[in-house]
């Protein structure tokens, strides 16, 4: 066998094999079965395995603990699987040999075909559905996410590319977990009673939206989990505070269910930050109190926060119903001038955050999400077109990064070359975040400072010889320079509209003198009058349910016209004789 493929130490590595095959005569492999092994090994290491003297040393591991039987390793391409496996994926290779029965599940599930959304669900529906308390709920769900996850790091370092399966399986697994795990909450909690859609008891109807990459259907290995928690209605009959106080014990309860550390892990990390009010709201929103929180009081970050929203556990029903109710806040149906600036803003919070993250030389210590050029600047490239333009063209309020892409690409909005440009470098990016956290199932995302680490990193990807960490390198700048470059003219040319001339003009707080100067730039002959006359217009909307639309959508409009007019003055005066005669605002 020629040692050379990637070892640092090729005699210890020989030694190693000739333990493995010693181990292996001892636990019944025959000769025949012994050459196999050695040539399954020889031929694998050939082909490029990114760590081989940490797959070794696995495998020895593998074979000189316990007393199971392990001739199963030589079906089909298991051990080529296994020995890709243990040379890249630290804590998963562990738990490999901690629990050797699950790896070889794994391999044989793998061997029954594509994983799809139906079989995960009874996969986990099969494991749980007996249990009897709390904990003996927490222990398989626990089971069946290790499970999983050995499953998704086995076929991640074997196959060539396989991202949108893997983002699609991981969200499915969170699915499965909050779906099913709030079922056999409600069971332990009140027997089993008549259940409504998705299996929630009727009376207890708790809706759990999914928002970021978990709405999107794009986890990564260790992603966080978005939620938020719905309930219906509030009212004023005796009940309801008793009823709320349930609806939060179950949101509390599911929480910890899916988040507390256990011998076993945990199974998602959970962020319920994106609630309305943030940490400081309640823990569970009725869903007027949803609805007007948005409408009064939502701004531009929660917009595209809710581009990614999907019901995806519990009473779906008022799920859907609150997407359509928040809908006209999310997509406006004219252009929303008054929010370019906020959009803007939030743009040059991810230039100064990405140059903080830029890493040596675009590589090394470089963190592939929040860099310049990295996967943050692509989604949110998306998602700023998809609030500006997705009021008039529903076909792009899809939550999907890349399917929003190819509308924006479609509608025009966005040119061939770019749109390939973003879509290229998001699935290389995404793949190597993928990667860099498979390696020890740490939230992390930044290339490895170590030089050997980068190498790992890069053999990982097929890439061999001395120059390999080069390879990827030059690969991702490629990349993530073209990226930078279309990012940065986001609200360029393509977005040449109106300014936001009228933020003072617009601001309920303005001073007199300070209306007055902005209605004389206007060239406004009476600009004192203007202002009293703007003032008496605007202070009826300050408690107006609508006041943060008209502000951004129908108030601009309506000044650009009269500035524009031959008389501004007379038009303004117009104006608001029209709206108080109406009673409008």
């Amino acid at each position: 066998m020629n040692f050379d493929q990637g070892f640092e130490n090729p005699r210890l590595a020989q030694t190693t094999l000739q333990n493995i095959l010693e181990h292996a005569a001892r636990r019944g492999f025959e000769e025949p079965a012994r050459k196999v092994l050695a040539e399954k090994i020889s031929r694998t290491f050939a082909q490029g395995v990114a760590d081989p003297e940490a797959a070794l040393i696995s495998l020895e591991r593998l074979f000189s603990e316990g007393d199971s039987e392990l001739i199963w390793l030589l079906a089909g391409e298991r051990l080529e699987k296994v020995l890709k496996f243990f040379g890249y994926s630290e804590f998963l290779g562990r738990h490999a040999l901690k629990y050797p029965e699950q790896l070889k599940s794994a391999l044989e599930k793998i061997e029954r075909g594509k994983a799809v959304r139906e079989k995960i669900f009874q996969e986990l529906e099969e494991k749980i559905s007996g249990a009897q308390s709390f904990e003996e709920l927490s222990r398989g769900l626990r089971v069946f996410k290790n499970e999983r996850y050995l499953m998704l790091g086995l076929e991640n370092l074997f196959a060539l590319d396989r991202l949108e399966d893997e983002m699609a399986e991981v969200s499915w697994i969170a699915e499965a977990c909050l779906e099913l795990g709030l079922q056999q909450l409600l069971k332990l909690r009140s027997g089993k009673k008549r259940v409504g859609e998705n299996g929630c008891e009727a009376k207890t109807p708790l809706c759990v939206l999914g928002m970021g990459k978990l709405g999107s259907g794009e986890l990564n290995f260790s992603s966080d989990i978005d939620l938020v928690y719905l309930c219906p209605e509030s009212g004023s009959a005796a009940g309801d505070d008793n009823r709320f106080r349930e609806y939060t014990s179950l949101a509390e309860q599911l929480t910890r269910l899916l988040s507390e550390i256990t011998e076993l892990g945990f199974i998602f990390r959970i962020d319920l930050r994106l609630r309305p009010g943030g940490e400081n709201g309640p823990l569970v929103n009725p869903l007027d109190a949803a609805v007007d929180y948005y409408q009064n009081f939502g701004r531009n970050w929660e917009r595209a926060a809710l581009l990614r929203c999907r019901p995806l556990a519990g009473e779906l029903a008022l799920g859907r119903k609150f997407l359509q109710e928040i809908e006209s806040f999310v997509f406006r149906r004219s252009h929303d001038f008054a929010s370019f600036e906020d959009l803007k803003e939030l743009k040059t919070r991810i230039d100064q955050e990405a140059r903080r993250q830029a890493g040596q030389d675009g590589f090394s210590g470089y963190d592939v999400k929040l860099g310049p050029g990295g996967i943050r600047e692509i989604e949110f490239f998306v998602q700023a077109l998809q609030l500006i333009y997705g009021g008039r063209h529903p076909e792009l309020r899809i939550p999907h990064t890349m399917q929003a892409l190819n509308k924006l690409q479609e509608k025009g909005l966005v040119n061939a070359k770019d749109a390939q440009a973003l879509a290229e470098a998001w699935h290389l990016l995404r793949r190597i975040e993928h990667r860099i956290q498979l390696k020890s199932l740490r939230q992390d995302h930044c290339i490895p400072k170590n030089r050997r680490s980068q190498e790992i990193l890069a053999r990982s990807f097929g890439f061999c010889g001395k120059d390999a960490t080069e390879k990827l390198k030059s690969e991702m700048v490629r990349a993530t320079t073209a990226v930078a470059s279309i990012f940065s003219g986001l609200f360029g040319e393509e977005l040449k509209q109106p300014s936001n001339r009228f933020v003072k003009l617009l601001d309920f707080e303005a001073e007199p003198e300070e209306m007055e100067t902005e209605f004389a730039q206007l060239h406004f002959e009476e600009p004192d009058l203007a202002a009293e006359s703007w003032s008496r217009i605007l202070n009826p909307l300050r408690r107006a349910q609508r006041a943060p639309r008209l502000l951004a959508e129908v108030l601009p409009v309506l000044l650009q016209e009269i500035a524009a007019s031959p008389e501004p003055d007379l038009a303004l005066l117009q104006l608001e004789k029209f709206l108080s005669r109406t009673g409008a605002g």
